[in-house]
């Protein structure tokens, strides 16, 4: 009869009496090709609407700058999250957007990482500490299988992301080097057996690690670990040695083999990536000794 009909209930007239005013129908979605994970930056709190417009309708939820959704698609300047929902790709102030991730680094086959945690450390459902509840939680020493990297988060081969480094706590995932890559978790097995499984092979590996780098030498009845290690090579990283200098030995040798591990052939890419927490904690040294407290303030000066 000359209206539209509502979903949610109700008539409105198609096109009003004087000629100008009317209804639309809007350009249909423009659909990706596969989900794409984007990010909000905004100085505000950013919402999530019902329908693709600014005008009469109730913000779903809001998000913080940081913030990651998975979107299916694209219509009337708004983004349509893969959950349901729409959000404004660019807010009309000019600044506020979202921005879509680069996609994942995969790794050329998955790799075991486990993880250095003082508290429970999270894996969730997008790359982003903002606005997304864990789907899990896991403790000190778990391990778990790893397809790929983003956006600074380790991708897991089930599902899910987690924080390659806490900085602000020192924590972190390090991967367990292995010269057997291939991992073979077969059979149905429960979450308990499998990270059981994971992560004897993980101590199997950073044992058979720890005694490849070091030759056990017998003087007397007393034993001594000898690092494969000569600290003349402290001078092969660039910037090191007067970073360990006048500490001992162990300290020094731990550095090398630290840099050496991480492929690191110069102290400045701790200091652009803000590493000085994971580098010390790798030392083994007390996090309030002197030691540590001495590289902390020299590092703090190559900042300057």
């Amino acid at each position: 009869n000359g209206f539209l009909v509502l979903s949610e209930g109700g008539f409105t007239k198609k096109d009003a009496p004087n000629g100008r005013d009317c209804w639309m129908q809007l350009s249909e979605m423009r659909t990706f090709s596969s989900p794409q994970l984007w990010q909000v930056r905004t100085s505000l709190p950013y919402n999530i609407r019902p329908v693709p417009s600014l005008v009469n309708n109730e913000p779903l939820e809001q998000v913080q700058d940081g913030a990651v959704r998975m979107m299916k698609g694209e219509q009337n300047g708004f983004l349509v999250l893969s959950e349901g929902g729409f959000t404004k790709k660019d807010a009309p102030n000019g600044r506020d957007c979202w921005m879509q991730l680069s996609e994942m680094r995969t790794f050329s086959s998955p790799q075991l990482w486990q993880v250095r945690t003082s508290l429970p450390y999270n894996i969730r459902p997008v790359p982003s500490l903002v606005n997304n509840e864990p789907l899990e939680q896991v403790q000190d020493g778990a391990v778990r299988m790893m397809k790929g990297e983003q956006n600074g988060f380790l991708v897991l081969s089930e599902g899910g992301f987690t924080k390659k480094h806490n900085l602000q706590r020192g924590d972190c995932w390090v991967q367990v080097k292995s010269a057997d890559s291939e991992v073979s978790i077969t059979g149905s097995r429960t979450r308990h057996e499998k990270d059981a499984e994971l992560r004897k092979r993980a101590i199997d590996v950073a044992s058979h690690t720890v005694q490849q780098k070091r030759v056990k030498s017998e003087v007397g009845s007393s034993r001594h670990l000898v690092p494969l290690v000569s600290l003349e090579n402290v001078d092969s990283v660039q910037g090191l040695a007067p970073l360990v200098q006048h500490l001992s030995v162990d300290i020094q040798t731990a550095a090398i083999v630290w840099f050496t591990e991480q492929g690191l052939a110069a102290v400045m890419p701790i200091i652009e990536a803000d590493l000085d927490d994971v580098f010390i904690e790798a030392l083994g040294i007390k996090e309030d000794g002197a030691a540590a407290i001495v590289l902390r303030k020299r590092l703090s000066k190559l900042r300057e």
